[in-house]
């Protein structure tokens, strides 16, 4: 379904009717806001898709290779929101608003566009106020790199080894900050104008030692956290280990200090990507919903409600399958979810009081990313295993807070 066949043209049916079924059903609607996926005309008409390292228009089709810093992506972005809100925020099924899908600073998607670049002397010049001051910190004399003037820095490239720490440091820092600045401008445009009664959030991948990003930093825009929960690795015919899920909702929990959170897309079966992967066995499915809720998540919506069988989640395994049977194992399992989820609520709903706090500080991970030190460290798994200690010497419960710097 498109929102916007053509430029200014929108079209809203389909979702009208959609909308009008679940609250015949009393069904809630959490509203997703598509604004990384563009329709084609508009990568025709202004190119707004992410330039490459190599200087290269990424391929269109991906989720999350728009150029955040476009200013024509950043109009027509604002646009689309006031569209679906014109259109949408009385309907009576709707109680939330999704911005996008685990929106992340990738780095295999950044943009290396001159609107990025000159977005990032800004940055700099923000931070150091002149030159000057940016040479000394940096220590920029070390390989005659000495700078004049902000407009002689460069976007760093990959690799980034025999690059000037510093800076790459700070180019990290400033991909965090535009992802933060497009959730921040999406949420308070949404803000401004929903009703009071509807909530705020947007979906997190739950990668929080690889990405670069700050999720503490996003989630204060957003009235919840939710998570996409996905323990199979498409890539792979892997899945993660339990205490890896264990950890990462733990983390995802201390997101809002030891608050409940939602996971708005929860594996219940077998999902496509380099590979068909890991087919989850009887049951599974169930003892990861349960896992989750006993972890702190409040509400879990399940990806996906039907076998897809085109498009780019072709055989990603749904609740029914394509012909809509009602008969699949999948279905079964989540009826004992749902029944076992009822009878034993009371003791998912009660989180206890953390008795150990651990200092999450994404700094830190920036720069374990940038310059790992040593091969055998491992801070994820370092994480880990602080966290077992304190579990196995009496704690009920870890509360991951973040640690500014």
């Amino acid at each position: 379904m498109r929102f916007e066949p053509n430029e200014n043209e929108y079209n809203f049916s389909f979702f009208n009717q959609v909308l009008d079924i679940a609250h015949l059903f009393n069904i809630k609607v959490i509203f997703g806001i598509p604004t990384s996926r563009v329709p084609a005309w508009m990568i025709k008409e202004y190119h707004v898709l992410s330039i490459d390292e190599f200087n290269n228009e990424r391929q269109y089709g991906r989720k999350h290779n728009i150029c955040l810093n476009s200013p024509v992506f950043l109009e027509r972005s604002d646009k689309l929101i006031e569209h679906i809100l014109s259109a949408y925020r009385e309907h009576p099924a709707i109680i939330g608003w999704q911005i996008d899908d685990e929106l992340r600073s990738d780095e295999n998607l950044w943009c290396y566009c001159n609107v990025c670049e000159n977005k990032f002397r800004t940055y700099l010049k923000q931070q150091f106020k002149d030159i000057d001051k940016l040479n000394y910190y940096l220590g920029t004399n070390t390989n005659s790199e000495v700078y004049n003037s902000f407009k002689e820095v460069k976007l760093p490239r990959k690799p980034f080894m025999g690059l000037n720490i510093g800076l790459v440091y700070y180019h990290q820092k400033f991909r965090i900050n535009t992802l933060n600045d497009f959730i921040t401008n999406c949420a308070n445009k949404l803000r401004d104008n929903i009703l009071n009664k509807h909530f705020i959030s947007t979906p997190l991948h739950g990668d929080y030692f690889n990405v670069t990003q700050d999720d503490y930093l996003i989630n204060q825009k957003v009235d919840i956290v939710s998570l996409n929960n996905h323990i199979i690795n498409p890539d792979s015919a892997n899945i993660k280990q339990y205490n890896q899920v264990t950890m990462k909702l733990i983390m995802t929990r201390g997101i809002k200090n030891n608050k409940s959170f939602w996971i708005t897309s929860q594996d219940i079966g077998q999902i496509n990507g380099k590979y068909l992967s890991y087919l989850p066995r009887p049951n599974e499915a169930y003892l990861w919903s349960m896992q989750a809720l006993l972890n702190g998540a409040h509400n879990i919506l399940y990806s996906r409600y039907r076998t897809a069988n085109i498009g780019a989640y072709q055989s990603n395994q749904g609740i029914f399958d394509n012909d809509n049977s009602i008969t699949t194992p999948r279905l079964k399992e989540l009826e004992r979810i749902l029944t076992d989820s009822i009878e034993y609520n009371k003791y998912f709903l009660d989180i206890p009081k953390a008795q150990v706090c651990m200092l999450y500080s994404s700094d830190n991970i920036l720069t374990w990313q940038i310059e790992k030190l040593s091969s055998s460290l491992d801070i994820e798994n370092e994480a880990y295993l602080w966290s077992m200690q304190a579990l196995l010497n009496g704690a009920h419960n870890i509360l991951y807070s973040r640690y500014r710097t």
